[in-house]
């Protein structure tokens, strides 16, 4: 496990993450009874920022909040894509 975390820290190293891993494309999935506006406007705040140092948390929360939302997931597709999806209680 350490040899990879090294592997991964050299090659953003190597490769300038500061500009190669911006987000440039949010993908959000699973919404059929949440706002999917008030979801785009909070997601809204990560475009252009790094991929890789982006912090979740308080993201996540800020979504959960949202009518219907149960829980979230996210995963970080290299170099610049972010796919959320959206869990929802069952009406």
């Amino acid at each position: 496990m350490r040899r990879y975390f090294f592997l991964f820290l050299l090659i953003l190293i190597l490769s300038g993450c500061r500009k190669n891993f911006i987000i440039s494309k949010i993908e959000i999935k699973g919404i059929k009874h949440s706002s999917r506006a008030k979801i785009k406007n909070i997601l809204q705040k990560l475009q252009g920022k790094n991929l890789l140092f982006f912090r979740s948390k308080n993201i996540i929360n800020e979504i959960k909040k949202i009518d219907f939302i149960k829980n979230v997931e996210y995963q970080k597709t290299v170099p610049n894509i972010l796919k959320i999806n959206i869990v929802e209680y069952h009406i």
